[in-house]
C-alpha cells in the first residue's frame, strides 16, 4: 500500500472514530436536515426580522447558509458541539463567504440566547425539554422558534406543517408570548 493510500485510511477512521465519540457523549449523531425540511422551515420563518438568528444543533451547516441568505443583514450563528460537523461547516462558510454567519463549537445550553430574534433546531427530545425550559425563561415575546420534527414540550405550535416524507415528519413554529 502506498502512503497516501494508508494516510486516507487513517483520516477516515478518525473522523470515524471522531464522530462516534461525541454520538456517544451527546447522546445523538449528527443528522442533517432534508432539502424538503430545510424548505419548509424556511417557508415558516417571518419576511424579515432585525436581530440575531440562532441554529441550535447546526451540524453540517446547511441550514444556517440557508438562513443567512434569507436573512444576509442580521447574524446567524450556529452552535454545534460535534467536531466533524461543526470543521465541515466551517468549510461550507470559507467557500460561500457569508459575511453574517458564524459556526460556535459550543454548547448551546450554557451560552445566553436572550437576545435571538429567531432560534431554528433539529434536536432530540431530551434537548428539546431542556431548551423548552431555557428558552421560556431567556427569549422575549415576539420571538421565533422553528423545530424540525420533535415539538418543545409544554409549548404550543403556533403552526404546523407535516411534510411529504416518509415518516411525515412536521416542522413546527412557534412563537413566544
Amino acid at each position: 500500500m502506498a502512503i497516501w493510500e494508508i494516510s486516507v485510511f487513517f483520516a477516515g477512521l478518525l473522523i470515524v472514530g471522531l464522530i462516534l465519540v461525541d454520538t456517544l457523549r451527546s447522546g445523538i449523531s449528527p443528522m442533517p436536515s432534508s432539502r424538503k425540511a430545510q424548505k419548509a422551515m424556511l417557508s415558516l420563518m417571518p419576511e424579515s426580522i432585525n436581530g440575531p438568528v440562532y441554529e441550535l444543533g447546526s451540524g453540517w451547516g446547511q441550514l444556517a447558509l440557508a438562513v443567512s441568505h434569507k436573512f444576509n443583514s442580521v447574524p446567524v450563528i450556529g452552535y454545534e458541539m460535534a467536531v466533524v460537523p461543526w470543521c465541515i461547516s466551517r468549510l461550507w462558510l470559507f467557500v460561500s463567504r457569508n459575511s453574517n454567519v458564524t459556526f460556535r463549537r459550543a454548547d448551546f445550553r450554557h451560552r445566553e440566547l436572550g437576545d435571538a430574534q429567531m432560534i431554528v433546531c433539529y434536536l432530540f427530545p431530551g434537548a428539546m425539554t431542556h431548551l423548552a425550559q431555557q428558552l421560556k425563561q431567556e427569549l422575549q415575546p415576539g420571538s421565533v422558534i422553528i423545530s424540525n420534527t420533535f415539538r418543545l414540550p409544554g409549548w404550543e405550535p403556533e403552526k404546523v406543517l407535516e411534510l411529504d416524507d416518509m415518516h411525515r415528519s412536521q416542522i413546527y413554529r412557534y412563537i413566544v408570548q
